[in-house]
């Protein structure tokens, strides 16, 4: 696990010092593969229990898909209000490789099928806001 930490330092460290324009979007998914990590490594025992612990899962997602899955940042990709299969598709796609991102195809592996399970019905429930565009 620390190996996959050093990468996932050195990957967001890279994709950073690629330009300004970006320092934004990077620092944010920066901050939540640091956290999804983090929670992974200190709590094992609530990173295993996914029914009881989901809001606690789905809260490492905010940083990048909003508080509750829900974000009118465009460019961002809204989890509230998803189907559960859909974002349970996606996760065991970015999981398995099929699917390229700069950092969920790493978080996706933190995940049991179980946890994937629970958040996808979570953010299912959850409602969704309306994309602001400029």
């Amino acid at each position: 696990m620390l190996k996959k930490n050093r990468a996932l330092q050195a990957e967001a460290l890279n994709l950073f010092a690629r330009g300004a324009e970006t320092r934004n979007a990077l620092s944010r998914m920066a901050t939540c593969a640091a956290l999804i990590v983090g929670a992974t490594l200190t709590t094992p025992t609530l990173a295993q229990s996914a029914p009881d612990n989901t809001r606690y899962l789905a809260s490492n997602c905010a940083n990048c898909h909003g508080s509750n899955g829900a974000t009118n940042v465009p460019g961002a990709f809204q989890l509230a209000g998803q189907k559960a299969e859909y974002i349970v598709e996606q996760m065991r796609a970015f999981r398995d490789g099929k699917k390229s991102a700069t950092i969920m195809h790493q978080i996706a592996k933190g995940y049991s099928e179980e946890q994937m399970l629970a958040l996808g019905n979570y953010f299912s429930k959850q409602p969704k806001v309306e994309t602001v565009t400029k």
